[in-house]
């Protein structure tokens, strides 16, 4: 969704956009227009096991990407998660064309290869201000087994070094973690939306909250992948207490994965809340928006490193309090106390609280949701987004040339 909103805002100001992405699915692979823009499907599909290698050379993407780069001749290339399918091979290509390039880092995959938590201490349920981002080999190759390549890093340290301009992190957090990791000519650029997008009728509404039942319902709203990581067993553990203090609240939860659902709905059945929990898989567009529309706060819970989690964007656009994690960056969106409040998520209990104050106090929450979309206005929308990057576009443009 970060790339598709950068792509329409280029496009809205003036400039030609195409997009190189890749699919699964061989059916899939091909051209298509989405919304007026050009996309390049490019099939690629690979046991998971071996992304440690692929991930920095996939032959299977470099002629096509190839012929796309000589069709489009295209100014300056700006990579958003290369990392599983296209590859970081795909830089190089790119710059030995004489491209600019520049590389937006969403996550910590070009040092790790999967969430980070190390740097979390579990018995600390203070908010810390300051972490150690450095990854050890011995923690990655714990992580991974069989699946680590202990050359896979200073590779892509190399690829980065000689074949990218400029390399975006979307969060100050990130650029702490990058820097930690020898990852170096680094900027921040916050990612942005259009606060209108997440506008919607109000007959969208009330349609999608009869549809699940949440007429008159308290909704506390979590959308993400159903996973430890993103917090959904420490989130639990909260809403059990909120439950006990607001009989009407519900947790409605919008993420993908059967296994995730059955556990959740048997850790809830365990704990008593099963008819304050309600899951409806994986949702975007109007069912999205009715969902953040019908929220009284929602909760970003994440206990590992969360970049710059879109959810706040989303829930702010949307004129709504956010009880967010204190791991990552979204301190730097969420004021607490302001626009809703930064917890430790370890400590379960300070999170059921101020979701209680917010569920209990109707006004609070929207005084702050009315100041999280006023931050989103001034600070984060889509145009100053873009607008700061174009302005990277044409220093390294220049400096290229």
């Amino acid at each position: 969704m970060v790339a598709y909103r950068l792509a329409r805002q280029y496009q809205r100001m003036g400039h030609e956009v195409a997009v190189v992405s890749s699919v699964q699915d061989k059916t899939r692979a091909g051209f298509q227009v989405i919304d007026g823009i050009p996309v390049y499907f490019l099939y690629s599909n690979y046991p998971e096991r071996f992304r440690a290698y692929f991930s920095l050379y996939n032959p299977h993407i470099f002629s096509p990407f190839k012929k796309i780069l000589q069709s489009i001749s295209p100014d300056v290339v700006h990579a958003h998660n290369i990392h599983t399918h296209l590859s970081y091979h795909c830089l190089k290509i790119a710059c030995d064309r004489g491209i600019p390039v520049v590389l937006t880092c969403h996550d910590v995959m070009s040092f790790a290869y999967n969430k980070l938590y190390h740097f979390i201490d579990p018995n600390d349920f203070s908010l810390p201000q300051k972490f150690d981002y450095r990854v050890s080999q011995w923690f990655l190759l714990k992580e991974n087994r069989l699946r680590y390549f202990p050359f896979r890093n200073g590779i892509v340290r190399r690829y980065l070094k000689k074949n990218v301009c400029r390399i975006v992190s979307v969060s100050n957090a990130l650029k702490e973690a990058l820097e930690a990791n020898g990852i170096t000519n680094v900027e921040t650029i916050h990612n942005g939306i259009d606060p209108d997008e997440m506008v919607v009728d109000g007959s969208v509404v009330k349609e999608f909250a009869e549809r699940y039942g949440l007429t008159g319902k308290k909704v506390v709203f979590f959308g993400g992948r159903l996973s430890y990581l993103k917090g959904s067993e420490h989130l639990l553990k909260a809403m059990q207490r909120v439950a006990a203090e607001v009989p009407d609240a519900l947790l409605l939860v919008a993420g993908s994965g059967e296994k995730h659902n059955a556990h959740l709905y048997k850790t809830a059945r365990n704990y008593g809340i099963e008819s304050n929990v309600i899951t409806i898989g994986w949702i975007a567009g109007g069912d999205l928006k009715s969902a953040y529309a019908l929220s009284s706060v929602v909760v970003v819970p994440s206990v590992c490193f969360d970049s710059f989690p879109t959810a706040n964007l989303e829930a702010m656009a949307a004129g709504k309090p956010v009880v967010a994690t204190c791991f990552g960056g979204s301190r730097e969106i969420v004021k607490d106390g302001e626009t809703g409040y930064i917890v430790n998520p370890l400590h379960f209990v300070d999170m059921a609280e101020k979701m209680v104050i917010l569920l209990k106090d109707a006004a609070l929450s929207q005084r702050m949701g009315e100041a999280a979309r006023r931050r989103v206005e001034k600070m984060f929308s889509i145009e100053r987004c873009a607008q700061h990057y174009l302005s990277v576009f044409k220093t390294v443009q220049s400096t290229t040339n």
